[in-house]
């Protein structure tokens, strides 16, 4: 039985060390990985070096020594996510370099089925607010931020190195191609040795809310007309409508006022996610007779 026991402990003990080295920890919403730092990694001198300094749901700050030359990969952010294929969403934020000016890559995709991917330019000390919506091309489970070095010369080296640079010509179109553009931002910032914070926060990836239900419509008096609605899942808000006047609000109900007494008026409502730039159905209309 003793020796059962100490069988038990130890297989636990090993257990728990394993779980200490690895990077996406279940109390954390984003893993990391920076090539440098990673043993297993026999290229690791080209890569990025840093760790996560700020780590929750809707935010994270990658505090970054250097960002070295193996390409975007060389340092990536990244999360779980459940995206069908077809869908709509949603994905929002607001991102910022603190000290140097850098192009960073996001890919939501399961390996290189790319749902959705994009390349965001990032001017040193200024925070960019992102709000895009599109169709997944394909089923995905990760949204990944990758943020290495790149000088625009990993083309036939990496995997999906023809599909993202092929994406860079198209997000910065008419103001040059990946070669030059990624080259002169490297070698003019000194990226491959230089250091600076990733900083992103209010991050939102959501799908397009449910159809919204109204509870209860109801006439208060005093031209004051009160909606209430069921709360609906993934949503951040939502859009009001009582006659001709629409009001957002983050609650289940809302009162609207200064409704002539007698007229009937029809009342909807309807569910965002991010920063109201997708929208759910509306709900069905209620009529209410002002008092």
């Amino acid at each position: 039985m003793r020796f059962t026991k100490k069988i038990t402990a130890a297989i636990l003990s090993l257990v728990l060390v394993l779980a200490v080295g690895v990077t996406c920890m279940a109390a954390e919403s984003w893993g990391s990985y920076f090539g440098f730092d990673d043993p297993n990694n026999n290229h690791g001198y080209e890569a990025a070096s840093g760790k996560l300094t700020v780590n929750n749901d809707k935010a994270f700050t990658a505090t970054v020594n250097t960002f070295g030359w193996q390409g975007v990969w060389g340092g990536q952010v990244k999360k779980p996510v459940n995206i069908a294929k077809g869908s709509k969403n949603i994905i929002a934020f607001d991102i910022s370099s603190s000290k140097i000016d850098k192009y960073v890559y996001i890919k939501i995709s399961t390996g290189e089925d790319v749902a959705c991917a994009f390349w965001l330019y990032l001017q040193k000390g200024k925070t960019i607010k992102v709000s895009k919506t599109f169709t997944a091309a394909a089923k995905a489970d990760t949204v990944n931020f990758a943020i290495g070095g790149d000088a625009g010369d990993r083309g036939g080296i990496d995997a999906d190195g023809e599909y993202r640079y092929k994406v860079f010509d198209q997000d910065f179109k008419g103001k040059g191609d990946y070669a030059t553009l990624l080259a002169q931002n490297f070698n003019g910032n000194d990226i491959a040795t230089a250091a600076s914070e990733i900083k992103v926060t209010n991050f939102v990836l959501a799908g397009k809310p449910a159809k919204a239900k109204i509870s209860k419509a109801k006439a208060l008096g005093k031209g004051k007309v009160k909606v209430t609605w069921k709360k609906v899942a993934g949503a951040n808000g939502y859009q009001v409508q009582v006659g001709t006047k629409k009001k957002t609000t983050t609650k289940t109900s809302y009162t609207m006022k200064k409704f002539k007494k007698g007229k009937k008026v029809s009342c909807k409502v309807r569910a965002y996610a991010g920063n109201k730039a997708l929208y759910g159905s509306w709900s069905k209309a209620k009529k209410v007779k002002v008092k």
